[in-house]
């Protein structure tokens, strides 16, 4: 009996040939669209649980009030976590860790490299976290100072085939390490992102222990371990009692409150969006729009399924009547049909593995992400997969199979079986609105996205960003050569100016306590800061907008500051200049002096509104090279630049970037779901029009007999297209009018990470322009339909039913 289902349904699907492929490619889109997302969202779910004891670690993170500034931040103070293990028996053990903010320069062998990713850790940091250690003793691999372990691909390019146990690195001319380890690199799903580990104690060696002693001061991430039966809410009560105890000269002198809490390190990449995150995380907000794509594109894809078949059934009218009066009963009937559907589910299946195979590294190349084909075939994707393909099977094959099992054998053979006729409301049409009320929200959305991402990069910043190289200086060795290299630059005609800082926009700048002229002596205001030379604002083509700039002539100005304008609204000086501010600690001789105020200028991410900040005449150490070009080729003036660098022998490697490539990493998330959003669009539209040409199919053949009457009467083709597309229209139309205001309020809420946005005036056109793109992909789509319902002989068409 199988086998005869399994024949038939082989001459029923090569006897359609069109409907089939149409049916088997629009399911295996389907198919492979929610696939590569479910693989998006089972990646990003993951992060940080392949650590052993994931669900007890938890990250303290803190919201402080310093001199009335409020903020919520991913780092604590250094003493925190030595303090809750020493105090409370549920924290177990806690690590320590501090991000170099800046790459690192070591030295084998006398020969140099560059490394992005050091972090200090304690020595407590690879039995909290179980990384797969490749070389050496975890249990002591970071217990003395010096000690630093390697990540695999590090060991790889800095030893080749050697071994790295014991071997000697200089980082920074100036501070010898041993390799003590060697680990497996990192994760993908991860929110640690490193590629060495250096020992904490090494700070304390090389700075002193007394300056990782105050309370007051938030730079480390802190890692806890939870004991085994310990919940994190009751040790959360007992941070107010914690905090006073430690911190109560603190808030009564320097007007500072803390009031801890606790993050569960899975939750930290979808669910943390702090200031000095450690790293970029991303937002369940994301997760769960593409999960509901995942969930329409499937859910689209089956209702094409059943409009397709069902607007085929009236061809195999007869076939089910001929085989009802031979006997066949209902169940049968409704048995081969739906082995039909599984049979198509099956191949739509196995095509879109192969789209997904196929699309993977498309994907992967949107997303930055390193997601792997074998995902799928893990034993419970395996048992999912399997669990879908049958309730496609069942599910988009049950209506046809009910339906055409339905009809009379003798009404069906003599050609007189009742059908719907016109349908008002018919489920059909309410899921073709449906259909193209997704494809137009994703329509705005990949609009308003774009223009968002091309608002970000067009924005006056407050300075030029175009132009501009940047040389880190990360070696003391590198600065005492670099000045020679100042000169040779000068002589460049593609150079327009040279200039030196420790901090530059879109990286983060150093936060400072200061007290303003006449503000109260115990609270300090945190300022962002950064030391520059005399020509940094005209370099970097800032604008002056009181006061003056540094004068290289005038030799006090390297005790002057130049503030931005949110500092000096925030301050109330309606004439700052002259005016001075004292930093924290700084001797009251001698404060700093106002000579200029500068136009707000941004050194972080649009997502943030402008902090108060300060610029500050040093140029003793900075931490990068600023290159100014001429209008020109850039690419030219960087090989002339290069050139020049290779003539004097620094013994150092060319290392740059251009500033404003340094912003765009900034949007790097929002491009990527910007650039999914299209290719997601462009798939629910083409699915929808699937939708719509079953439809379109479905209404004509019912429609072929009044076709016929019509054209009879003297109707040219022209009016049956019309009257075919106009019933269409209205469903369109309707999908707008759902379409515009979802849209609205996911894009508003959207817009809400950004201090700065398009407004709605700016992005309202986009609205209209989807509507007449639905319009005109839909009467596309129903024309062809149409057009060939219109030139059917109107003899034929009477003859019909």
């Amino acid at each position: 009996m199988f086998r005869n289902y399994l024949k038939t349904a082989f001459r029923n699907l090569s006897r359609q040939k069109i409907y089939t492929l149409i049916n088997i490619f629009g399911l295996a889109i389907g198919l492979a669209t929610c696939m590569m997302i479910m693989l998006y969202v089972v990646h990003e779910l993951s992060y940080d649980k392949f650590f052993k004891d994931h669900d007890r670690i938890y990250r303290m993170a803190v919201k402080a009030s310093i001199s009335g500034d409020f903020l919520d931040v991913a780092v604590t103070a250094n003493p925190m976590g030595e303090a809750l293990v020493r105090e409370y028996p549920e924290v177990v053990s806690r690590s320590r860790i501090m991000p170099s903010n800046q790459a690192v320069f070591f030295t084998i062998d006398e020969k140099s490299f560059y490394t992005e990713g050091l972090y200090y850790v304690d020595s407590t940091f690879l039995d909290l976290f179980s990384y797969n250690i490749l070389m050496g003793d975890p249990a002591s691999a970071l217990d003395e100072p010096h000690s630093i372990v390697l990540t695999r691909d590090l060991a790889s390019k800095y030893f080749f085939n050697e071994d790295p146990i014991g071997q000697m690195i200089k980082m920074n001319d100036r501070v010898n390490l041993k390799v003590t380890a060697v680990i497996e690199n990192p994760p993908g799903n991860s929110h640690f992102d490193f590629s060495c580990l250096v020992s904490y104690s090494t700070l304390f060696h090389e700075w002193g222990r007394e300056r990782f002693e105050d309370w007051g001061s938030l730079s480390i991430y802190t890692y806890l371990l939870l004991a085994e039966n310990s919940h994190p809410d009751s040790l959360e009560a007992k941070f107010d009692d914690f905090i006073y105890r430690n911190m109560e000269d603190l808030a009564e002198t320097d007007n500072i409150t803390f009031e801890p809490y606790l993050q569960k390190l899975s939750s930290i990449h979808l669910h943390s969006n702090l200031m000095a995150e450690i790293g970029p995380n991303s937002d369940i907000v994301y997760i769960y729009i593409f999960g509901a794509i995942a969930f329409f594109a499937l859910i689209i894809a089956c209702i094409n399924f059943m409009n397709l078949a069902t607007a085929r059934s009236a061809g195999r009218a007869r076939e089910v009547g001929m085989r009802k009066v031979c006997g066949a009963r209902r169940k049968q009937i409704i048995t081969q049909f739906l082995g039909e559907s599984m049979l198509l589910a099956i191949l739509a299946m196995i095509l879109a593995l192969i789209f997904v195979e196929l699309s993977l590294p498309l994907f992967n190349n949107l997303t930055g992400l390193e997601l792997g084909f074998a995902t799928l075939f893990t034993p419970y994707m395996i048992i999912g997969l399997i669990i879908l393909l049958f309730i496609i099977g069942v599910l988009a094959g049950s209506y046809p199979a009910f339906y055409m099992s339905s009809f009379k054998p003798i009404a069906v053979i003599k050609g007189s079986f009742t059908r719907s006729g016109k349908s008002k409301f018919h489920l059909r049409n309410i899921l073709v609105v449906f259909q193209f009320s997704i494809s137009i929200i994703l329509i705005i959305c990949t609009g308003i996205v774009y223009l968002q991402m091309e608002y970000l990069q067009t924005k006056r910043l407050g300075f030029e960003k175009e132009n501009i190289v940047i040389i880190p200086l990360r070696s003391e060795r590198l600065r005492d050569k670099i000045k020679v290299f100042d000169h040779e630059l000068t002589g460049l005609p593609s150079v327009k100016s040279v200039s030196f800082s420790s901090g530059i926009p879109g990286r983060s700048l150093n936060g400072t306590g200061y007290f303003p002229e006449g503000g109260d002596k115990d609270a300090p205001w945190i300022i962002y800061n950064m030391d520059c030379d005399f020509g940094f604002v005209e370099t970097m083509g800032m604008r002056l907008i009181y006061g003056r700039d540094f004068d290289p002539g005038n030799a006090t100005d390297t005790n002057r500051i130049l503030i931005n304008r949110t500092l000096m609204n925030k301050l109330g000086w309606e004439e700052p200049i002259g005016k001075s501010m004292l930093s924290f600690g700084q001797d009251t001789s001698f404060p700093h002096e106002i000579i200029g105020v500068v136009e707000d200028f941004h050194f972080k991410s649009l997502h943030e509104a402008v902090e108060p900040a300060l610029i500050m005449m040093n140029t003793n150490d900075p931490n990068y090279m600023i290159i100014k070009l001429n209008p020109g080729d850039p690419g030219k003036a960087i090989e002339r630049i290069q050139s020049k660098w290779e003539d004097l022998e620094l013994s150092f490697t060319f290392d740059y970037f251009m500033l404003d490539s340094q912003f765009e990493e900034l949007y790097g998330s929002e491009k990527a779901m910007g650039r999914l959003f299209m290719y997601f669009a462009l798939i629910a539209i083409f699915i929808a029009c699937l939708g719509l040409l079953g439809l379109a199919s479905y209404t004509a053949e019912q429609r072929t007999k009044e076709i016929g009457i019509r054209k009879v009467l003297g109707s040219s083709v022209g009016n049956i297209i019309f009257m075919l597309t106009l019933e269409f229209t209205k469903w369109v139309l309707i999908a707008n009018i759902i379409a515009w205001p979802a849209a609205w309020i996911m894009m508003d809420a959207w817009l809400e990470n950004f201090a700065f946005t398009i407004t709605w005036t700016e992005f309202f056109w986009i609205l209209p322009l989807a509507t007449i793109i639905s319009f005109l992909i839909a009467l596309l789509t129903v024309a062809s339909q149409a057009l060939r319902a219109a030139l059917t002989d109107p003899v034929k068409a009477l003859k019909y039913e």
